[in-house]
């Protein structure tokens, strides 16, 4: 019977007693694996082990209990069990997990037929019994298909409670450094290469309960403070840290505070941190040879106006908004629409996709006061890092 981990801690010292060859192995098949699980994931592993009969000795997501069921092509990795490369389950691992891959539904493209509705599901739904039922995708991937992201260059940024940062390759990817990863893409034949986000809507709702003012008041309050909010710095990891480092143990900060500084200060700190976790991201996709054309902001948080110009001067580019309604949703149905046959692929399919007629530009004084704070920042995190949540770095690739 293969050992089970239930906590991130058992799995964490599990992983420092494998040997180098066979870490360097694991991360080959299926990219980087330790800081791109959080605890409360890893922690989930216990209910891996009950669907697989106590075997899930190298399961390491508890999204496995998902994609048993599901099988789907771009996100079946979460399992550690894939090769992302193949598109397909790793027989070494396999066996190594004591698993065998029958047990393991097979991996289907998103756009793959599986049947129809059964006759009561589509009584209750309302539809034809003839209606075509599609695998189908995962959130941030259809995200980035709702953006109109169905070849590289463009990059998607999802502005929710928390912040994926997406963008195409045409082939896999990995990131020595670990800042992203790798997920066979919604559009077959590609991939998509992402961070799955840090906590930034979620910060400003953090805040507005902190401040006991509703959420939308923090952008109001955010008007009255300068780019860079004389000096306040905020680190957005209240649940750890994707940017720029991955650190399950790390914490947020709001630094650089004096007896002057307002309510204002700290909500344009919120928004800034956000953005400069964002420019972590978009820059690594720049170093992979990744993302070099237009950024695109989806999702509740791309609506403030405020918001958006930060990022635009922060990155020094300009973002264009995505103005279809639940681009989420819409990029799902484009999934769907193009398995049925009612569009004929990914580029008929992109007629859904609205964008902005004009794009958000940077502010030329505002890129270079960030530029200097943006350096503040990752020299704040090194700091906080260091003083609170010192990563093990003999678990990290090297």
């Amino acid at each position: 019977m293969a050992k089970a981990f239930r906590t991130a801690v058992e799995l964490d010292e599990y992983i420092l007693t494998m040997p180098e060859e066979e870490r360097a192995a694991l991360r080959q098949v299926n990219g980087p694996y330790q800081d791109q699980l959080d605890a409360a994931a890893r922690e989930g592993i216990g209910l891996a082990e009950e669907i697989l009969g106590h075997k899930a000795e190298w399961v390491t997501h508890a999204g496995l209990v998902e994609w048993v069921r599901l099988g789907m092509l771009d996100s079946s990795e979460h399992n550690e069990l894939y090769d992302v490369a193949r598109g397909d389950f790793d027989e070494s691992l396999c066996t190594a997990a004591e698993l065998d891959p029958a047990m393991l539904a097979p991996v289907r493209p998103s756009t793959e037929v599986v049947g129809t509705l059964l006759p009561d599901i589509a009584s209750e739904l309302g539809l034809p019994s003839r209606c075509a039922v599609v695998v189908g995708t995962g959130d941030e991937h259809a995200a980035s298909v709702g953006a109109g992201a169905i070849e590289p260059g463009v990059v998607v940024d999802v502005t929710g409670t928390a912040e994926p940062v997406t963008t195409v390759s045409a082939a896999p990817v990995r990131d020595p450094l670990c800042l992203v990863e790798t997920h066979g893409h919604a559009v077959p034949g590609s991939w998509l290469i992402e961070n799955p986000g840090f906590v930034s809507g979620g910060s400003t709702l953090w805040l507005a309960g902190l401040l006991g003012v509703p959420q939308a008041e923090v952008f109001t309050l955010a008007l009255a403070a300068p780019p860079a909010s004389d000096g306040v710095l905020f680190l957005p990891a209240l649940s750890g840290s994707t940017a720029p480092r991955w650190n399950d143990r790390m914490r947020g900060g709001l630094l650089g505070l004096a007896m002057n500084h307002t309510q204002a200060h700290v909500a344009r700190a919120v928004l800034e941190g956000c953005a400069y976790a964002l420019r972590d991201i978009v820059e690594r996709l720049d170093a992979l040879g990744l993302g070099r054309g237009e950024i695109r902001i989806v999702g509740g948080g791309a609506r403030d106006n405020l918001w958006a110009t930060i990022k635009a001067s922060v990155l020094g580019r300009p973002v264009r908004r995505v103005l279809t309604e639940e681009a989420t949703a819409v990029g799902a149905a484009m999934v769907a629409g193009v398995g049925s046959g009612f569009f004929a692929d990914f580029t008929a399919a992109s007629v859904a996709v609205r964008l902005a007629p004009t794009a958000i530009d940077p502010d030329p004084e505002a890129t270079k006061t960030y530029a200097d704070a943006y350096r503040r920042y990752l020299a704040a995190f090194d700091a906080v890092e260091s003083a609170l949540a010192r990563p093990d770095l003999s678990a990290r690739p090297t």
